[in-house]
């Protein structure tokens, strides 16, 4: 059945399609599918094409179980959810007097409603019986669960034999793992804590290492960040062609503004003595009344803007100092660096690098061109200049942080867009039922096309334009 799947994009709407014999097309199960909305079920309509029946089920705001879980394990309240939602899927099959034999419990088909923040499942009326309905689900979880969460591994081992042979009611399974929730609870905590943990430390290692991205912006650009070190950044930004702007003016302007307080100063002593020293008519003791309002409004004015100034460099200083200390405990046994001799490299790579060249001395190694080289997606537009990098592969890519591993805050990508992933050296990009869709070099993917993709290639996700290279 998996292999007569077909996807179709229509203006914002994405659909799986599968086919539909002429003879069910009178069928009562495929008129219950059609005039009802089963709320744990895809929506489902009838489309006729080139003398053939099509059952169009709408997939729109949707990721597969698959793609959703992106290779994560199953602990026992995430199984649970799972098996409730199930059980609400028979209860409404059997209120319109559906069977379960249409019931696909397939990875691929299952799907996560971002929308309503449920499972929704596909009912396929077919002809052929089945009496072994939940056998390929237990099969799945059995393969990805979280052998750290002993209660539900048991749980699911005791009865993985009775879905085999299929005398497993699902009711069964959410009847043991309600029996056992009180240590489903206790054992799920624990793990979703360390998970949680974890998850933290990624994000603050992406954030550090978009703000080091960032800050060597234009040293990037020329393939020069690696080897470059903090204070030889500061040496580029300040001298030559690479200044930058931002840090010319922060310079300057704390010059500008102290001397604008000192002639503030300077005129209001001025006026000063000639109104004390002269013998002023009225007219003239106005006008230096007034120029002298005017100084002490520019001697506030500068004395506050030096405040100002002086207040984002101590945040600034701050800023760097923290980069220096991140993640600290990840590298305790590695001298610590600071800003005058740390690399980009070392401060990325937590050190590493620095203990291996430590080790090798002064020795020269020869590393193959093909081993060394990382792609990447290359930003070309100009209000997004971080680029993605490829090194750990799979990388799903999308706007739902902490279930993507790479976020791209724009409005035009969904929650899960995209994911990249390496076979047998070939890269392959697959669209992941998106909704403003996945383009390469300007041509759309179907949803949940794959591609194999090549250097150069151009890659638009939503309105965001990379390069691969």
């Amino acid at each position: 059945m998996l292999t007569d799947i077909k996807y179709s994009k229509e203006g914002a709407r994405n659909y799986l399609i599968l086919p539909c014999g002429k003879e069910m097309e009178q069928d009562f199960r495929v008129k219950m599918l059609e005039r009802n909305r089963l709320h744990h079920f895809l929506p489902c309509k009838l489309c006729h094409m080139n003398g053939q029946v099509f059952l169009y089920y709408d997939i729109t705001s949707k990721v597969s179980l698959h793609n959703y879980r992106n290779g994560k394990t199953w602990n026992g309240i995430e199984v649970k959810r799972l098996a409730d939602a199930l059980v609400e899927a028979q209860n409404e099959l059997e209120k319109y007097l559906l069977d379960y034999n249409g019931l696909v419990l397939n990875s691929e088909v299952i799907y996560y409603d971002y929308e309503s923040d449920h499972y929704c499942f596909l009912y396929y009326p077919r002809e052929e019986r089945s009496s072994n309905v939940y056998g390929e689900m237990f099969e799945y979880l059995i393969d990805n669960l979280d052998v750290a969460d002993e209660t539900v591994t048991n749980i699911m081992y005791e009865l993985f034999e009775e879905a085999e042979q299929g005398v497993l009611s699902i009711k069964r399974l959410q009847k043991k793992l309600e029996d056992s929730s009180a240590d489903l609870q206790e054992s799920s905590a624990a793990l979703e804590a360390s998970k949680t943990e974890s998850r933290l430390a990624d994000m603050q290692a992406n954030e550090a290492h978009r703000a080091v991205v960032d800050y060597g912006e234009e040293a990037v650009q020329n393939r020069n960040f690696n080897a470059m070190s903090v204070g030889e950044l500061d040496e580029h930004y300040d001298s030559g062609k690479g200044k930058s702007k931002c840090r010319r003016k922060s310079r300057s302007s704390l010059i500008v503004y102290t001397l604008v307080v000192f002639f503030a100063v300077l005129g209001e002593i001025g006026v000063a003595a000639t109104y004390f020293l002269l013998n002023c008519n009225q007219k003239e003791q106005i006008i230096l009344i007034s120029v002298a309002l005017v100084l002490f409004f520019l001697f506030c004015f500068g004395i506050s803007l030096c405040i100002k100034e002086q207040a984002f460099q101590k945040r600034k200083e701050q800023y760097n100092a923290a980069l220096v200390d991140y993640r600290e405990q990840d590298y305790l046994s590695v001298p610590q660096p600071t800003l005058q001799n740390v690399t980009m490299e070392d401060f990325l790579y937590r050190g590493k690098k620095a203990q291996e060249q430590e080790k090798q001395g002064d020795e020269t190694v020869f590393f193959a061109s093909e081993n060394t080289y990382e792609y990447k997606l290359f930003a070309l537009d100009k209000k997004n200049k971080v680029h993605v990098s490829l090194q750990n592969l799979p990388c799903t890519i999308g706007k739902a942080r902490g279930m993507v591993n790479y976020c791209i805050e724009d409005s035009s990508v969904s929650r899960m867009h995209a994911r990249v992933e390496c076979r047998n050296g070939h890269y392959i990009l697959t669209d992941l039922n998106s909704t403003n869709g996945t383009y390469v070099n300007g041509m759309p993917l179907d949803p949940n096309e794959q591609i194999e993709i090549e250097p150069g290639d151009e890659i638009r996700f939503g309105n965001m334009k990379y390069c691969f290279r």
